[in-house]
C-alpha cells in the first residue's frame, strides 16, 4: 500500500520530513509544498515521530514524488 502526503519543499531538499499534510495546505500559501508517495512503513514511522517533532530522515527508495 502507498500513501500520498504533502510535504514542505524545504523538508524535501533537506531529506528530513518535519511536517506533512494529507491534503494540499492552504494555511501556508507562501511556502511551496509538493505531493509525495510513501510506503505504509514510512507513514507509520512518520506518525510515530509526529509527537516528538524529531522529523523523519528518509532515503530515496522510501519516497516518490507525485505527478
Amino acid at each position: 500500500m502507498k500513501v500520498n502526503i504533502w510535504v514542505n519543499k524545504k523538508d524535501v531538499i533537506n531529506d528530513k520530513i518535519i511536517d506533512y499534510e494529507y491534503t494540499r495546505p492552504y494555511h501556508d500559501r507562501n511556502d511551496e509544498w509538493v505531493q509525495v508517495t510513501i510506503s505504509q512503513d514510512t507513514f507509520v514511522q512518520l506518525e510515530d515521530n509526529k509527537n516528538n517533532k524529531k522529523g523523519f530522515e528518509y532515503d530515496e527508495d522510501s519516497i516518490a514524488f507525485g505527478d
